[in-house]
């Protein structure tokens, strides 16, 4: 039962990539999940591999690295491969021992720097007392300053 991918017919793997595609809401999540299951698919054809097991999905992780792809980029891929693995268990396509050994493939760890100038807190607060410049600059930078305070309960300008 580990043959899950190995499907001669386009229309067989059509049917297995649907059933990820349908599962998730966003567009953009189904345009990238579609394309990572397609680059799966055509890296799994290339040569014999011993099944769709947490083994072959982490050597196609291997494989994605040596291309030289970024972390951000792998891990969208891992990530569509596992919700497969998920849906194939789910809809009885895929013993669940499978699926949960594929669902522990580790993705790649994110090793950012980040750029651009960044605001020490002592900057934040003087943009944020600066009078508004009729751009509704102050109200914009408030409200993105509350959609991110962690302490919802805490008083403040975001009325909370």
């Amino acid at each position: 039962m580990t043959d899950l991918i190995v499907v001669p017919q386009a229309a067989h793997w059509q049917r297995l990539k649907r059933l990820v595609l349908d599962s998730v809401s966003s567009p953009i999540t189904r345009r990238v999940y579609n394309l990572g299951l397609d680059e799966f698919f055509e890296w799994y054809g290339r040569e014999p591999r011993p099944g769709f097991t947490k083994a072959t999905v982490a050597a196609w992780r291997v494989a994605l690295e040596a291309r030289g792809l970024g972390a951000v980029s792998i891990n969208v891929r891992i990530t569509a491969v596992r919700k497969l693995a998920v849906e194939a268990a789910d809809n009885g396509l895929l013993a669940p021992e499978l699926a949960s050994g594929i669902v522990r493939v580790k993705g790649v760890a994110s090793k950012g720097v980040r750029l651009g100038n960044w605001l020490t807190v002592r900057q934040a607060q003087t943009l944020l007392n600066t009078p508004d410049a009729g751009r509704g600059d102050r109200g914009w930078i408030a409200r993105w300053r509350c959609d991110r305070n962690p302490i919802r309960s805490s008083p403040g300008p975001c009325g909370r």
